[in-house]
């Protein structure tokens, strides 16, 4: 398929279209009132977040495990709480509803103690039993989200006594606690915690958990669900809360949390122009400028340009490593040397964010191994951030492709290459677009195919695709071990056969990378071993280039501060600010309201 590039209106233009329509739509509500926002007196009281996926399809459906559930409207951000948490810029593992984790010498035996004092809504204490089955849930129901994952690690579990869980695992796993149950990217299957008296006897893979009439969803968190529909769903406090009482946590000051789905981010961005919605998802710098323009109550991560807070996956060119010519290691570093990175975060972010020469975010606790590898001499040998066309051009020809015309040609065959891209999200699709460019000024007949995200995911797990702009090895926040394992030749299938999302749909296999990635796995997080054997592996990445980091993912999450005050931010980094995170838990904690 041949793309033609059209010109597009420059991100600029569109942020002043942008601009336009927050006057217009701030005009409108003057003139009409809050028509459809709350009164300044409710909202004082009241939290409304942007919800993150669209509409609610079906807005009863509160079971975290079902790929369609509203993960996204309020359950795992305020009703159901972590075991864990974790801060992905420091690293710091932050207690819930357990208080520690600790591993026998051998790493195979994991001893969880829980909190005292914990209640379930209905008054039923949360005890190890609740853990116990909700591990053997997940272990016996494959179809149920985030249950493989844990079924590879996990061989059983059991009650030592109400307070402590015991897990036995099939190999050693020093990484068990931080990989399950502190939802370091999102949040964790594992750290869904679900009540026995509740679910048992009930099919997990159908249960809705939704009676209001019986009070369902039963939580352990501060709030209770008082109503759901296709657009809106509301969350009242539970002045009952076990967190309060015990003196765990104080009474989050919200009474009400609302999670609104605006249609559009055009929609979301002007009510919150006029103060009707306090948190927004992801939006472009000169968007967010337009906003704060329009509403000074608005703040970033960051107080000034870039405004950004990177996003624990990092994006990249991931390339089917078994489709020729792009099986060679060589023709992939090829394509490597006609990108220019800095370009991509030009043209497709206004400068908003950076390159990236590893796959792993921008996070210190991951970054301090990227330097190690610069100070090893790695990128010098393996110059990953290196734009030089002529070298793409002189690999080519070393392989036997000849250029004729724009393009390079072998045995009748032109040399293509199809981005395949998630349409859904448009960042992901001007990323592709900037990068085929590139690769037609080397000679490559580079084109974007858009398809549906289900097709695209499908399209990934099955192999059947030549390359996509992704974040498949996103998994490493506070360590090496995990973004690397992505690619073990553990998760590889043939093409044709699904691997799940995430674990090698570019089918890199590699005996040797693979013994060098399994025993740095091995490896306590403190071991001075895993320095020497992160550097060996990379090496070896580096080598093979199986993917081609391209950009630091960055998001500029806007708060309004009209009401609410607390949110976090770069000079306040007490957790990450995506409030689509079940660490949304913590924000809560945060919120003071602002007078009137």
């Amino acid at each position: 398929m041949r793309m033609i590039f059209r010109e597009r209106p420059s991100r600029r233009s569109a942020a002043a279209l942008l601009a336009l329509a927050l006057t217009a739509g701030m005009a409108t509500a003057c003139s009409a009132g809050s028509a459809t926002g709350s009164s300044n007196s409710a909202r004082s009281q009241e939290v409304i977040f942007q919800t993150c996926c669209g509409f609610n399809e079906d807005p009863t459906n509160f079971n975290p495990f079902l790929p369609d559930s509203l993960n996204d409207s309020g359950i795992v951000q305020a009703a159901m709480e972590p075991l864990f948490l974790l801060n992905v810029e420091t690293g710091k593992i932050i207690p819930w509803l357990a208080t520690s984790m600790t591993s026998s010498p051998n790493l195979k035996t994991w001893i969880m103690k829980l909190r005292p004092g914990v209640k379930w809504s209905d008054g039923v204490p949360f005890t190890a039993a609740d853990v116990v089955f909700t591990m053997n849930m997940l272990l016996t129901h494959p179809g149920l989200v985030g249950s493989g994952a844990l079924a590879q690690d996990l061989k059983s579990v059991t009650e030592v006594n109400k307070l402590e869980v015991r897990f036995n695992l099939k190999i050693p796993d020093p990484r068990f606690e931080l990989n399950n149950f502190t939802s370091q990217v999102a949040g964790d299957s594992a750290n869904y915690i679900v009540p026995e008296h509740i679910w048992k006897g009930k099919n997990p893979l159908t249960f809705k958990n939704y009676d209001p009439a019986k009070g369902w969803p039963v939580v352990t968190g501060p709030y209770l669900l008082k109503s759901t529909t296709t657009t809106t769903t509301v969350w009242k406090r539970d002045d009952n809360w076990w967190g309060a009482k015990t003196g765990f946590q104080p009474l989050p000051k919200p009474k009400e949390l609302i999670w609104e789905a605006y249609g559009t981010q055009q929609a979301a961005t002007e009510a919150m122009a006029t103060n009707q919605v306090d948190s927004l998802q992801d939006i472009d710098e000169p968007t967010y400028v337009a906003l704060k323009k329009q509403n000074p109550d608005v703040e970033a991560w960051q107080p000034s340009s870039p405004y950004l807070w990177y996003d624990p996956c990092e994006l990249n060119l991931e390339i089917n490593n078994t489709v020729a010519p792009w099986n060679n290691p060589q023709m992939r570093w090829a394509l490597d040397y006609a990108i220019n990175r800095n370009e991509i975060v030009s043209e497709a972010y206004d400068g908003a964010t950076k390159a990236s020469i590893a796959i792993y975010p921008e996070y210190p606790p991951v970054q301090k191994y990227v330097t190690l590898a610069e100070n090893a001499g790695l990128y010098k040998k393996y110059p990953l951030d290196t734009t030089d066309v002529a070298k793409t051009k002189a690999i080519f020809k070393a392989n036997g492709w000849v250029q004729k015309g724009t393009y390079f040609t072998k045995d009748g065959q032109t040399l293509s290459l199809v981005i395949e891209e998630d349409q859904p999200t448009p960042q992901d699709v001007e990323d592709g677009e900037v990068v085929a460019q590139q690769l037609q000024a080397a000679g490559v007949d580079a084109t974007t195919h858009n398809v549906t995200e289900d097709t695209w995911i499908n399209d990934y797990d099955l192999g059947d695709f030549q390359a996509q702009v992704t974040n498949s090895t996103c998994n490493s926040v506070v360590e090496p071990y995990t973004s690397l394992d992505t690619l073990n030749d553990a998760n590889y299938v043939p093409i044709g056969k699904s691997t799940q999302w995430g674990f090698d749909g570019v089918r890199f296999d590699d005996a040797q990378y693979s013994k060098v990635v399994n025993e740095l796995g091995e490896q306590p997080l403190n071991s001075p071993k895993v320095d020497t054997l992160f550097l060996k592996a990379w090496a070896i990445f580096l080598k093979e280039l199986p993917v081609i980091p391209l950009i630091q993912n960055r998001k500029i999450i806007p708060f309004d501060t009209k009401y609410w005050t607390g949110w976090p931010t770069q000079a306040n980094p007490y957790i990450q600010p995506p409030s689509w995170w079940q660490s949304t838990h913590l924000i809560l904690e945060h919120l003071e309201p602002v007078k009137q």
